[in-house]
């Protein structure tokens, strides 16, 4: 359950139903307040953070949680369009991972992603992961 005032602004890119309804569920019990924007594929999620089409007034997500298997454009498609565009590669990018060899595909970005988490998303895992990224929310 949220516990302060700060609302941090998360995206998560999944196609997945079941794994959007659970992530939904899993930060409600996070111990700060989140507001979830929620893509279903890759073209979505670079258009949400340009600001593109009907994301013109999308709020500016302070991290990018990727699934790496998406329609359209796949999620190391994405994170690697993010690291090459001047005006994205600032947002931090944690992948979402349903299998543990999963972490050998995406070796060569390690070195530029904020985190892994692996699915179903553990709720204690994302909010230390967060905070990381975000230290004046355990304030």
């Amino acid at each position: 359950m949220a516990t302060t005032g700060a609302v941090l602004e998360l995206l998560l890119v999944d196609a997945s139903p079941g794994d959007i309804r659970f992530t939904q569920e899993i930060i409600k019990e996070c111990p700060f307040l989140i507001n979830l924007s929620v893509v279903p594929d890759g073209e979505a999620a670079l258009a949400f953070l340009r600001h593109q089409g009907c994301y013109h007034a999308a709020p500016r997500p302070a991290a990018v949680l990727v699934d790496l298997y998406l329609p359209e454009k796949d999620g190391l498609a994405v994170i690697t369009e993010m690291k090459e565009d001047a005006a994205l590669r600032t947002f931090p990018v944690i992948v979402l991972l349903t299998a543990a060899y999963e972490q050998l595909v995406i070796g060569p970005l390690q070195h530029c992603l904020a985190g892994v988490l692996m699915k179903p998303v553990d709720a204690d895992e994302l909010g230390a992961l967060v905070c990381k990224l975000r230290p004046e929310l355990l304030h």
